[in-house]
């Protein structure tokens, strides 16, 4: 009987030792939600470091589902806001980074604080996008 409850008990210690981060981590959703705030923007090879000279940004994240955030990326010139583009973006994890998709296409990273964004305007120049949380 000594053995059955011992043999019990270690099934049960082990069974209940589930790692509370795998569920932290699993809501992708949740890890990408926040305000971030541009510390950079370059577009067609010309970088800035912002704010510059009453320039500046936002990326605005918040959680659709586990997999999925919805984000409203502005700027932000002189008093001027101008939605530079939002929608829904797809999630997932490589390492440590959360991988961000819009149509199956990578179009950016988060890692630890900092969002990067690498996308095209309208007319087919690239975006690349530094933020922090």
């Amino acid at each position: 009987m000594k053995k059955l409850l011992v043999i019990l008990l270690f099934a049960f210690v082990f069974v209940g030792c589930k790692d509370k981060d795998d569920d932290v981590d699993a809501d992708l959703g949740m890890n990408a939600v926040g305000n971030y705030t541009m510390t950079s923007l370059g577009k067609g090879g010309v970088n800035l470091d912002l704010p510059f000279q009453g320039l500046s940004g936002t990326i605005k994240s918040t959680r659709v589902n586990a997999t999925t955030a919805f984000m409203i990326i502005e700027t932000n010139d002189n008093g001027t806001i101008e939605n530079m583009g939002e929608g829904e973006i797809n999630l997932s994890k490589s390492g440590e980074k959360i991988i961000l998709k819009e149509n199956g296409t990578e179009i950016g990273d988060i890692e630890g604080n900092t969002l990067t964004l690498n996308i095209a305007d309208d007319d087919g120049i690239n975006i690349k996008i530094q933020a922090k949380k």
